[in-house]
């Protein structure tokens, strides 16, 4: 889930079914605001969304560590040198091509898609001759604060897609680098090498954090391969729908934060109907499959604008806290410019029964569905189960102190949570998403320099954990 605009081969309502009565829009309760007294020291100017929130978004206050000896902490070991997964130096100080996502019951700062950075050294003066670092006084990192995040959290992250081809690391480029996959004749090929990259010569990742003083301890890393990325299991449906993917996407579209329902905000509500506009896509409103009394609306939850959108964190209402129908019918989000998401527009927000119990509402026509003139609607396969849904990628936890820290993780080392399909294996000759994450609770997260890594070998070779 990222902002992007590459195509590869270019070529959601609270009801059952899509005859719906028209539901009134209704006055959603915004967020509260969390008792103060009940917030940790300091911890009172992270933000919040919602009407009733302290407006001056700004984060944590920004905390200083003591320099550190990064020459001494990396002795020994060797970076992919085309480029950095993130430096933070890119057009003066930003997050080159990460997003961001949260679960909508707390903003995160800064928002936005390559969120500014700050000023900070992390190395002494000593390793100024280091070229991963700028001298001192030039060096940015990304500093993350939110909370309280009462969900699933959130997370940051990029696409490697945008190394592949935004930073023509394998775009024009032959013979291709050993780092590009090669493509092929399969939509999985092709997806592949347009959106991956191989690191099957590097050891793990690696990276320097630290947290603030009211910031949770634990963060986790994340590698997605193949098997495990919904973005390679999109572009191969948009590719070619009839081809078996790794693992299956979810189209989830209930309302996923705790004290909002999903309901049908109008154009001409007197109080909402700017923001319906404002926030709507031409692709998506009016929604024509509904009868004519409700197309000119979408579905949100709780107000429009009043939450973040789960896999956009730039702001309350950016990107839309769209639900129910209105969310099938919207843009996947790491692909914005290429229109309607294929596998989810038109299909009714269904509630769905996975095999373990529990409950769900999905982006999908079931039998027996009908369109705003009663005409039948081909129903759609059922939902993925969970144990063939993507994103359950390649993890590790590291604890964070509020002191700087340099993390080598070994790939041989991470390993999947298993809430989704198992990988066979770790494949790192398609690595395609790094991220790091967060559960719920307040983050104040420092980042810089993330990268792959391998252990240099004394007669000058390396040590590394080929694929099997």
């Amino acid at each position: 889930m990222r902002p992007a605009t590459g195509v590869i081969n270019p070529s959601r309502s609270p009801g059952r079914v899509l005859t719906l009565a028209l539901a009134a829009a209704a006055l959603g309760a915004c967020v509260p605001t969390a008792n103060r007294a009940d917030l940790p020291d300091a911890a009172t100017a992270l933000p919040c969304t919602g009407q009733a929130c302290v407006p001056n978004q700004l984060g944590a206050a920004v905390t200083t560590a003591p320099l550190v000896d990064c020459d001494a902490a990396q002795r020994g070991l060797e970076f992919f040198a085309p480029a950095a997964v993130l430096d933070n130096e890119y057009n003066g100080g930003s997050a080159q091509y990460f997003y961001q996502y949260v679960d909508g019951t707390a903003g995160i700062w800064p928002s936005g898609y390559q969120p500014p950075a700050i000023q900070q050294d992390v190395c002494g003066a000593g390793n100024d001759n280091d070229m991963s670092f700028p001298p001192l006084g030039q060096n940015h990192v990304l500093h993350e604060s939110g909370g309280l995040f009462t969900g699933w959290g959130g997370g940051i992250g990029i696409g490697l897609e945008h190394l592949n081809q935004d930073s023509g690391l394998c775009t024009g480029v032959s013979p291709l680098p050993s780092y590009c996959p090669p493509g092929g004749s399969t939509q999985l090929a092709s997806a592949v090498s347009f959106a991956a990259l191989d690191v099957s010569q590097w050891d793990g990742i690696s990276f320097w954090a630290r947290r603030g003083p009211n910031g949770q301890p634990l963060m986790r890393v994340l590698v997605g391969d193949k098997f495990t990325d919904d973005d390679i299991s999109y572009l191969m449906y948009v590719g070619n729908p009839s081809e078996p993917r790794l693992c299956e996407r979810k189209g989830e579209c209930s309302c996923l934060y705790q004290d909002t329902t999903c309901d049908w905000y109008g154009a001409n509500d007197p109080a909402y109907g700017s923001a319906v506009t404002s926030l709507t896509s031409p692709l998506t409103f009016p929604d024509t499959l509904l009868p004519t009394a409700v197309q000119n609306g979408e579905y949100f939850c709780g107000p429009p604008a009043s939450h973040p959108g789960a896999a956009s964190s730039g702001g309350p209402g950016a990107g839309g806290n769209f639900c129910g129908r209105s969310l099938c019918n919207r843009p996947y989000s790491a692909y914005p410019n290429n229109g309607s998401d294929a596998e989810w527009v038109g299909r009714a927000c269904t509630p769905f029964t996975y095999r373990n119990g529990t409950e769900a509402d999905l982006c999908y026509n079931p039998t027996g569905t009908v369109d705003a003139n009663g005409a039948s609607v081909p129903a759609d396969p059922l939902p993925a189960e969970a144990d063939e849904q993507c994103g359950d990628h390649f993890t590790f936890p590291v604890h964070l102190s509020e002191e700087w820290q340099f993390f080598a993780i070994p790939f041989a080392q991470m390993s999947q949570q298993g809430w989704a399909k198992q990988a066979p294996y770790f494949d790192l000759t398609s690595a395609s998403v790094v991220r790091f994450t967060w559960d719920s609770g307040y983050v104040d997260y420092y980042l810089d320099n993330v990268r792959f890594y391998r252990v240099t070998r004394p007669d000058g070779g390396v040590v590394n954990t080929p694929p099997p």
